[in-house]
């Protein structure tokens, strides 16, 4: 039986809460995960699952809300009709990684930002090396402690070629060509990127799971589970998550979903 590290950690929210995490070793490693381009301290590309070791659930501890789309519109400072065309993965210090999106505005419903334009988008969610995790950790006493653990765990392993995933529970896994509607806020690094985050969370995005059927992300997670590839380890490419015949979610359309968006807004 596989050794797994179990650790507990806090990790800094992007809207300045904190969540706890902790971490869990996957049920199978069936899975090809998607990761980002390379870029500055983004993980590097071509992670599968066998490398993935354990997994970090992470819960927002936000007591503010927004059920529906007449919050969300209400309290959103841009709304996007969208497409993610870029994910980079970025470390922060003491074991912390979000995601920050590249995607292109194809319709704006709320905001400033015209169609054709791009925007950036942070989640908390993200994939680091254990060698990163490590590395991230500014006590020196801390990373020591670290590399005591990982040596009697992984003693004959490069820990620059085995992960931890961290996500919200209640999330999916970002990826190149999804499509979405994004209710959004400004980040907490609005100032220095002019980065957005979802408005809630998972509660804030309805991505396109099908032509113009639309449904809210953190409804879709808890019929998908955590991933949204599964693959075989024999299979060279991911293949992308189908939605079972037999599940419980609220879809809309675009129109339908406009519609419930404008009515606020006029």
């Amino acid at each position: 039986m596989k050794k797994t590290l179990q650790i507990l950690f806090l990790v800094a929210f992007i809207l300045g809460s904190y969540v706890t995490a902790k971490f869990h070793e996957p049920s199978t490693n069936d899975y090809m995960m998607h990761t980002a381009l390379s870029k500055d301290n983004s993980i590097e590309p071509g992670i599968s699952g066998k490398n993935i070791i354990d997994i970090a659930y992470t819960i927002c501890d936000s007591s503010i809300t927004y059920p529906d789309i007449p919050s969300l519109t209400e309290n959103s400072e841009q709304i996007i009709y969208g497409e993610v065309q870029n994910i980079e993965y970025i470390m922060q210090p003491n074991g912390c990684c979000y995601t920050r999106e590249t995607i292109r505005i194809i319709q704006s419903i709320k905001g400033a930002y015209a169609s054709e334009n791009t925007i950036f988008v942070l989640k908390d969610q993200g994939i680091m090396s254990v060698q990163q995790y490590i590395d991230s950790f500014q006590d020196e006493s801390e990373r020591e402690i670290l590399i005591q653990n990982f040596s009697e765990l992984y003693p004959d392993t490069d820990w620059n070629q085995i992960y931890f995933i961290a996500i919200e529970i209640n999330d999916i896994m970002s990826e190149i060509g999804q499509k979405g509607i994004y209710f959004l806020e400004k980040s907490a690094f609005f100032d220095k990127d002019g980065s957005y985050c979802a408005l809630d969370g998972a509660n804030g995005e309805y991505f396109e799971i099908e032509e113009n059927v639309f449904t809210k992300v953190s409804e879709l997670s808890s019929v998908l589970g955590l991933w949204n590839y599964n693959a075989s380890l024999s299979n060279s490419e991911p293949v992308p998550y189908t939605v079972p015949d037999e599940c419980t979610y609220t879809t809309y359309t675009k129109e339908t979903l406009l519609a419930e968006c404008m009515a606020y807004l006029e």
